[in-house]
């Protein structure tokens, strides 16, 4: 097993990751990072490393979430052909400068196995594809071309019941992995949060008051605010990164108030970020 490529379900169809079944000692990295990228050119080894680590990210959270149970929508899971336990941990490009950060899964982002990707996805990627080639797009196929330009996520990976939020308990439990996905795997710095539970996961990462206060401004979806992220690497070494919040509201179709008003919202932020 040391020299073979334990394989992932990375569905180019979707850009989507998640992990493929692997035993503990293909998992191990002495016995696949530095076989594995023995002899290769040096981009083609930092590419299979950095592939192999969230493989390994994915894992870990998994191997947690079969630790102790937790609310789970089980019965969705199970019509998409998926093991509930299963994270849905992002789409898209690592090496984005955008992150759009939403709050959990629904019933179309298990089945697409990707975050964003149900009613409220659909007018984020709209928004985002017409913002960088300045043309309007229905078309799932074209939509998915977006993938390349940002990353997708959630405060949880998982799909909760009945569409009601985590609480905050859940949140932290996964709160670990997200960091480390934000803070060591992703390479941007600009955060379009969705709705108000996604913007409150960043309240332990500014001074005391910092975010809630922002967040209760209102010009907060037109201004924003930087916080330091942090996190610690599987070797405990602690990590640190600043990003840049940029709130808006929650694009679902029963938020009457921002819904309409949505498309618009968003363009004013990736105007200045797709220019």
């Amino acid at each position: 097993m040391a020299n073979e490529e334990q394989p992932s379900l990375f569905d180019r169809s979707n850009l989507s990751w998640t992990a493929a079944p692997a035993t503990s000692a293909s998992m191990s990295p002495e016995n696949r990072a530095p076989s594995a990228t023995r002899a290769l050119p040096p981009e083609t080894s930092i590419r299979l490393r950095r592939r192999y680590a969230i493989e390994q990210l994915i894992a870990q959270i998994q191997s947690e979430a079969e630790r102790t149970s937790f609310p789970i929508d089980e019965p969705v899971y199970q019509a998409a052909n998926l093991k509930p336990t299963q994270p849905i941990l992002y789409a898209g490009n690592l090496a984005s400068q955008l992150c759009f950060f939403g709050r959990d899964l629904g019933i179309d982002e298990v089945h697409a196995r990707q975050p964003l990707y149900g009613a409220a996805g659909r007018l984020v990627r709209q928004g985002v594809y017409r913002a960088v080639y300045h043309q309007k797009s229905s078309q799932n196929e074209e939509l998915l071309a977006v993938c390349d330009h940002v990353l997708l996520t959630n405060t949880v990976p998982y799909k909760p019941p009945g569409n009601k939020a985590y609480l905050a308990g859940v949140k932290n439990r996964f709160r670990p992995f997200i960091e480390r996905l934000l803070v060591i795997h992703w390479q941007g710095n600009q955060i379009i949060t969705l709705g108000t539970e996604a913007c409150k996961w960043f309240i332990p990462y500014g001074a005391k008051r910092e975010v809630t206060g922002f967040f209760q401004r209102d010009d907060r979806y037109t201004a924003s605010l930087q916080v330091t992220l942090k996190a610690v690497d599987n070797l405990r070494q602690p990590h640190e990164k600043q990003v840049t919040l940029l709130p808006l509201p929650h694009p679902s179709p029963l938020n009457e108030k921002y819904y309409a008003k949505f498309p618009e919202m968003l363009q004013q932020r990736l105007g200045k970020i797709f220019p």
